[in-house]
């Protein structure tokens, strides 16, 4: 099977991003990288840079635009044993969707090949405890033995369990969603045009006092466009099984990280104030925080400074270091 006639096999998607790589002229001393969007490399980046021995100048970066694509970027240079000693690394987020390494559909030799995320996606490895004291260490000046740093935290954990209580609906309702949509082969519902700090905070009262819930079922189903109805009791059932899951961890990572982001912006404007309310003092240094929360691209940004106070999960490192030569 010649060229042309393979790429044929795959989406329009696919094949300008195999184009791409073929283009590199591939060399087995360069690491190729294949991600889901354009704001994975802003996390996987830095963690590239530590963990793989080769050199950085000599890492590409290629945007598939989805997961099915990144999967069909994988078979497409299986099919082609030129590359065989390439080094070709394939990063997916999990969503809603079954572990990769759970899918019978996935042969286990390409399971092992992509690297998929032990959360919903890169978002939430920044919206937890971890980062958030990294963050009052580097940003606010703070030590674990300050009482304004064991305040904070506690602050940001019982906020954080009011936030997961108020969305745990939301994410059923998707999540169910999802489900339909793998049983019928095909995505309906639009989640991107409600990825907004207006949306979230529409639905969601975020405050350092409290957070509250402020939507209902019937008003998703009219917010997004082309949602079905799911049945109350499915959704009853999707919402006991996440309850009984780490929610930080498997609930929409956008979601997470934009509570994460409004959280903190709101606790430095307190952290500046001449009187703060939750701090013992004024603390100059947060000041210095610049957090940008308004859309998509603001969360992008954000991305990328918060990149190095994020957590790196064992899997990651073993994954990139599986790729290196000693």
């Amino acid at each position: 099977m010649n060229r042309v006639e393979l790429l044929r096999r795959y989406s329009r998607k696919a094949a300008p991003v195999f184009k791409r790589f073929i283009d590199f002229d591939p060399d087995t001393s360069d690491l190729y990288c294949f991600f889901e969007g354009n704001d994975d490399g802003k996390y996987y980046r830095i963690r590239l840079e530590m963990y793989s021995d080769v050199p950085t100048q000599q890492h590409h970066f290629l945007i598939c635009g989805g997961k099915r694509i990144v999967s069909e970027l994988y078979d497409i240079i299986e099919l082609h044993p030129e590359y065989k000693n390439i080094r070709v690394l394939y990063f997916t987020d999990r969503d809603f969707d079954i572990p990769i390494k759970n899918d019978p559909t996935t042969e286990a030799k390409k399971a092992a090949a992509i690297y998929e995320t032990p959360c919903y996606s890169v978002e939430n490895l920044y919206s937890n405890e971890h980062t958030f004291q990294n963050i009052l260490k580097t940003e606010f000046g703070l030590d674990i033995a300050d009482e304004d740093f064991n305040n904070s935290l506690i602050l940001f954990k019982d906020r954080q369990k009011e936030f997961h209580n108020a969305i745990t609906l939301i994410n059923a309702w998707i999540s169910c969603h999802r489900d339909v949509e793998r049983e019928n082969g095909e995505s309906k519902l639009n989640l991107k045009e409600n990825d907004t700090k207006k949306y979230i905070t529409k639905i969601i009262h975020i405050s350092l006092e409290k957070v509250e819930k402020k939507y209902s079922l019937e008003s998703l189903e009219k917010d997004f466009i082309n949602s079905v109805k799911i049945a109350e009791d499915v959704i009853e059932e999707k919402t006991k099984y996440f309850k009984g899951t780490d929610r930080q961890c498997f609930f929409r990572g956008k979601y997470e990280f934009f509570f994460f982001l409004i959280f903190l912006s709101k606790l430095k404007d307190d952290a500046v104030n001449k009187k703060p309310e939750y701090f013992s003092k004024k603390l100059k240094m947060a000041g210095q925080l610049k957090l940008l929360v308004t859309d998509s691209d603001s969360i992008s940004n954000m991305l990328g400074r918060l990149s190095s106070s994020a957590i790196t999960p064992n899997c990651l490192t073993e994954y990139i270091k599986r790729f290196n030569n000693n």
